[in-house]
């Protein structure tokens, strides 16, 4: 498939051509894309750039072939998380405090569905005493069900927990899952039925996020409104400035600027005002550069989760961090492991929810 890319990658622009190539070119994105990917253990940051690649590029020739390694990228990710699960779950097996251990094992489950691994999820589950435990896991197993498209088992899971905060955080992010794979109306029935107000806001601002995506800017505003109206009904007065914060944020990805400064207007706390006072204006200012076109608003989102979801040391150096686990005890060895192989799990996931956001303002 390397090979194969390679040598379409190379006759698709002559040398002269890629001399003169900007950032913003298939080319340049084409190889960078490559050099990644011939590196070996940079799978994430191949992904991205494939991404970005085909954003410049959305006939090319080689497409099918990039997006079926882009598949094949993925899936040796998801490789790497379950050996680092394997090792986490070998690791936890030798602490000599029990409750470390079940700790351990719980926190192995909501990865292992996180990543997809259901049934291995489902089977730890069953093995934890702890009802938050089983809560917090089913939790996850829920999510990952939504991911798969599977809608009734999820909400089926999601009924079997008893914790009422883990249920209003898998309702939330079932509904941001509904909203970004297209299935507004079962994102906005999900949403209602969330009776905590800071999550039943924030599931709206998934909605609206992937309405702007779509191009609905109705819809989107709509959304808002029910966000801002859950927000101002948050009891606890510490929380409410963030909510209002996620609100400025999603308006400002979809070019509201006049809204988003009459919700920052809500904002109470100095820190928090001061942070959407500068997201509003440094992207007043990107605005009015010349990158206005969907392609490269896109290759942008792509570039900024490289700079700033993939800047850590394991996803540029994995081989690194194997070594940096001699030097550890048995409970440090785990946590490592743990923290690591969720990082990876999380990172996937943001790039497939990221091209389900961009697929429909690129189709339109």
């Amino acid at each position: 498939m390397l090979v194969a890319l390679a040598v379409i990658g190379a006759v698709s622009m002559p040398m002269d051509a890629r001399a003169q190539a900007v950032s913003y070119e298939p080319g340049p994105l084409f190889e960078k894309a490559l050099a990644d990917d011939r590196k070996g253990g940079l799978e994430l940051f191949a992904i991205a750039r494939y991404r970005a690649y085909l954003a410049a590029a959305p006939k090319a020739g080689n497409g099918p072939r990039v997006r079926q390694r882009i598949v094949e990228l993925g899936v040796e990710v998801e490789a790497k998380v379950r050996e680092l699960l394997n090792k986490a779950g070998a690791a936890a097996a030798l602490l000599a405090d029990e409750g470390s251990r079940l700790q351990a094992f719980k926190r192995i489950a909501a990865i292992m569905a996180v990543a997809g691994d259901i049934a291995g999820a489902g089977k730890i589950v069953a093995s934890l005493p702890s009802v938050y435990d089983r809560d917090f896991v089913s939790m996850n197993i829920a999510i990952a069900r939504m991911r798969n498209g599977d809608f009734k088992s999820a909400l089926k899971v999601v009924a079997g927990i008893k914790t009422a905060a883990l249920t209003f955080s898998a309702k939330r992010e079932i509904a941001w899952v509904q909203a970004y794979s297209g299935d507004i109306v079962g994102a906005w029935k999900t949403a209602n039925s969330i009776s905590d107000d800071q999550e039943k806001s924030r599931a709206y601002v998934k909605i609206a996020e992937a309405e702007f995506s779509a191009g609905d800017a109705q819809g989107a505003q709509k959304a808002i409104a029910g966000a801002k109206k859950a927000a101002s009904r948050i009891p606890l007065e510490v929380f409410r400035p963030h909510a209002y914060a996620r609100i400025v944020e999603v308006q400002i990805k979809g070019g509201d600027f006049s809204g988003a400064r009459e919700t920052a207007s809500l904002v109470s706390y100095g820190n928090v005002r001061a942070r959407v006072d500068g997201l509003i204006a440094n992207t007043r200012r990107e605005k009015t550069s010349s990158r206005s076109s969907v392609s490269r608003e896109e290759i942008d989102a792509w570039s900024e989760i490289i700079e700033t979801r993939l800047n850590k040391s394991h996803f540029v150096d994995f081989r690194t961090f194997w070594r940096s686990l001699r030097n550890m005890d048995a409970n440090e060895i785990v946590e490592e492991l743990l923290k690591v192989s969720s990082d990876f799990a999380d990172a996937l996931n943001v790039l497939r929810e990221t091209e389900m956001l961009w697929w429909p303002r690129r189709v339109s």
